[in-house]
């Protein structure tokens, strides 16, 4: 189709336009882009309604912030007809494209785009964090506890539950969730959501040998004992999760040793230990922490 017959079928949208009556000019040009199949007649129309969003947000700063953000009615439309003036740009005989360049166009079709697709992967996370926040709620107690925070310092708040790097996941992949749950049925778990990336980091605390209770462990001669293996417990889902608890732990493990030591070559040493301190010692953890602890 020539330029002068394209023209022609638009005069009454442009004229409109020109006495300042857009929204009945863009009603006209609205319906020749759903009724035509014609690529210059789709192009011209497409390219008058978005040249008109882009001289009204020049006047207009509140207008040009709602064609640039994301979701809003304005940026929806506006979006919807570059990206057909665009498409059918590339359609039409190349006479009428070096006469009409979109250069522009193309470049804020660019631009909305990548920020729709970085507000969808955004809003992707926000779910998954949601959804952590829900979980961490669930399992909250024993020793399938769920730990979420934001910003990686926390994970050197979390090296004495010796936390084990999992999978790091992108931040709108929701597979993170079914992961964590998957791991929360045998162990607990830390997800650390990086602020700057916005990926997700799944951790298994717990990992790997844990050291000995060494009193006890000399007290009652194994580290298989149930009242051995209780007290591990104590020191990881209690005294693991708290600041004051892990300087404990840290503080235990420098002086224990040669306690434990000395205990170990006495069996009065030993029976004492276990009568007058080990035993009452857990009868109490067993009163203070029913829920936390299962041995």
């Amino acid at each position: 189709m020539e330029i002068g017959e394209v023209l022609r079928i638009l005069l009454p949208a442009l004229e409109l336009k020109k006495s300042g009556r857009i929204d009945e000019a863009h009603i006209i040009l609205k319906k020749i882009v759903e009724i035509n199949t014609i690529a210059e007649l789709r192009f011209m129309a497409a390219r008058e309604i978005s040249l008109t969003w882009v001289k009204a947000s020049e006047k207009d700063e509140v207008l040009k912030q709602k064609l640039f953000a994301n979701e809003t009615v304005e940026n929806k439309e506006f979006c919807k007809y570059l990206k057909i003036a665009v498409k059918a740009y590339g359609e039409i005989p190349q006479s009428m494209q070096q006469e009409f360049k979109i250069n522009g166009f193309k470049e804020m079709l660019n631009e909305l785009e990548s920020s729709s697709a970085e507000s969808a992967s955004y809003k992707a996370a926000q779910n998954i964090a949601e959804q952590l926040l829900s979980m961490k709620n669930e399992f909250c107690e024993g020793r399938r506890q769920l730990f979420f925070e934001f910003g990686m310092e926390h994970v050197a708040r979390c090296q004495s539950l010796r936390p084990k790097l999992v999978k790091t996941f992108a931040r709108n992949d929701d597979s993170v969730i079914e992961e964590t749950r998957n791991l929360l049925k045998t162990t607990g778990v830390f997800v650390i959501c990086d602020e700057k990336t916005g990926q997700f980091h799944l951790y298994e605390l717990f990992a790997g040998k844990s050291g000995g209770c060494f009193i006890a462990t000399a007290a009652f001669g194994t580290t298989l004992a149930p009242e051995v293996l209780y007290l591990q417990q104590y020191r990881n889902y209690v005294l693991g999760m708290s600041k004051p608890g892990r300087t404990f732990v840290n503080v235990y493990y420098v002086i224990s040793p040669p306690i434990a030591r000395v205990i170990s070559k006495s069996i009065l040493l030993k029976a004492l230990t276990r009568v007058l301190f080990l035993k009452p010692v857990i009868k109490i953890l067993r009163y203070l922490y029913p829920a936390k602890l299962s041995l």
